[in-house]
């Protein structure tokens, strides 16, 4: 944790699933390095009723069992705890800075091309650099690309096809695929065809809770709980809807609000926007409400206020689940 996050790092996980434009504002924290009992104490001097989170003390959350049972366990050893754990935290954040900057400096040498979908990198030059700027490299073409942060395990496995043969390539994540040939290192979204992505030809009912089917082998889930792996084409409601829900094709005329938009926007201009073939958007699913507001944009944009802040907060879950999938 940082006092100062950038936009395109701090609301990665909501710009790659559609939920948030790629500008905006930092996530500013002014009193990270201010304990709590001097916050309250502070409070108590000058009369101020602070805001509470009543999750901060819901043990079911791993945040609040390490503030509440694990914290304390560890300082009856060492009384220091907090302050050493900071002390980490500032230079951890300090190393991760300069770790950037580094990067920074690489990345124009590092590009051998760039276009929507695709980021090749130089390979020899991708080589040379330290293995932890390796790791970074392939973790910010990932997030310029709008995918879900790679595991470790992930990362080691693309590094090991970098440094063998030339002629190899694995799913790095679930959208992009890496292929190493023997001058470049080529990050790639999937070509957007028909089954890659959900269509439907007709208005489609959903149930409070199961699946249905849709046009192309994909099918609609609706679930109380979280996915095993959410992305981009899962959606995690903040509160229950009013009445049915429905999926529909785009109709002229369409309009909605997406999250972080200043106002409605017609959904063709989002379509151009973000780049959807001509051919899917006529079949593209829309969520909508009972009194036919859009609340989603499936896998593209969700309207304001819909979406659960954490996965843990969310009341239902609605996701478009592939063939491949579902097979699995």
């Amino acid at each position: 944790m940082r006092p100062r996050v950038e936009w395109p790092e701090w609301a990665a996980p909501a710009i790659a699933a559609g939920q948030a434009p790629p500008h905006g504002p930092p996530l500013l924290r002014p009193l990270l390095a201010i304990s709590r009992a001097a916050l309250a104490a502070y409070c108590a001097e000058h009369g101020l009723d602070p805001r509470q989170d009543p999750t901060n003390d819901d043990r079911r959350y791993i945040r609040s069992r390490i503030r509440h049972q694990l914290l304390p366990q560890l300082a009856a050893e060492n009384p220091h705890i907090t302050a050493a754990l900071g002390r980490t935290a500032r230079i951890c954040a300090e190393d991760y800075d300069f770790i950037q900057q580094a990067l920074a400096a690489q990345w124009p040498l590092l590009i051998a091309e760039r276009r929507r979908g695709l980021i090749a990198f130089d390979r020899a030059a991708l080589r040379a650099l330290h293995p932890s700027l390796r790791r970074y490299a392939l973790r910010r073409a990932i997030a310029e690309l709008g995918d879900e942060e790679p595991s470790l395990a992930q990362i080691d496995a693309a590094l090991y096809l970098v440094a063998g043969q030339a002629g190899s390539q694995m799913r790095l994540t679930p959208q992009v695929t890496l292929v190493c040939d023997q001058q470049v290192v080529t990050l790639r979204l999937p070509t957007a065809e028909p089954s890659s992505v959900p269509q439907i030809a007709e208005p489609v009912s959903l149930p409070d809770y199961g699946s249905v089917p849709l046009a192309n082998g994909w099918q609609c889930v609706v679930q109380d709980s979280p996915p095993a792996h959410p992305d981009r084409w899962w959606l995690g409601l903040a509160r229950p809807p009013a009445g049915p829900l429905a999926l529909r094709p785009r109709r002229a005329g369409d309009r909605m609000r997406p999250a972080g938009a200043p106002g409605s926007r017609r959904v063709q201009d989002i379509f151009v926007d973000l780049h959807v073939p001509r051919a899917l958007r006529d079949g593209w699913p829309l969520l909508v409400a009972a009194d036919g507001q859009i609340l989603w944009l499936a896998g593209l944009r969700v309207a304001a206020g819909i979406a659960a802040v954490e996965p843990n907060q969310a009341t239902m879950w609605i996701g478009m689940v592939a063939p491949a999938t579902q097979q699995e």
